[in-house]
């Protein structure tokens, strides 16, 4: 009898064991959640200068950004009339980089974002072409 009770104690304390080892957020990270996560939306105004030409145009951009930072949307230029798709990341920081994704180019954004006393989600970002700084973009993005 002792020795059934000393291996139905073991067997026990081995699922136990084992159940325990399967616990945790199944993340595999502890990194806190971003400031700035949730679904945002806001007008943005853009002036770039491309082959000595520049234009100045505005437009409305969505995003949703994850707890992570990384995020998607859409971007639609209502000055030109047309839309793209915008992906990226923003750090804790608000340091940002971005690809926004036209039908005929792909512009990459970079600098700091921050949230004004509105809470909005708002700064200057630079606009790159083909590896060339063409001008800045400003968005304010307010959560939905």
């Amino acid at each position: 009898m002792f020795r059934c009770v000393s291996v139905w104690k073991i067997c026990v304390g081995a699922l136990v064991l084992a159940s325990l080892a399967g616990c945790g957020s199944g993340s595999g990270s502890n990194a806190a959640p971003s400031p700035y996560e949730g679904t945002r939306s806001g007008p943005f105004t853009r002036s770039i200068t491309v082959l000595g030409v520049a234009t100045s145009s505005s437009g409305t951009e969505s995003l949703t950004i994850a707890r992570d930072g990384s995020f998607n949307g859409t971007v639609t230029n209502t000055t030109l009339g047309n839309t793209a798709t915008i992906t990226g990341t923003i750090a804790s920081s608000g340091d940002v980089s971005a690809s926004v994704v036209y039908p005929l180019a792909t512009y990459v954004l970079s600098g700091t974002l921050g949230k004004n006393a509105s809470g909005q989600l708002t700064g200057t970002l630079q606009v790159s072409l083909n590896n060339s700084n063409v001008g800045t973009e400003t968005p304010t993005l307010t959560l939905q």
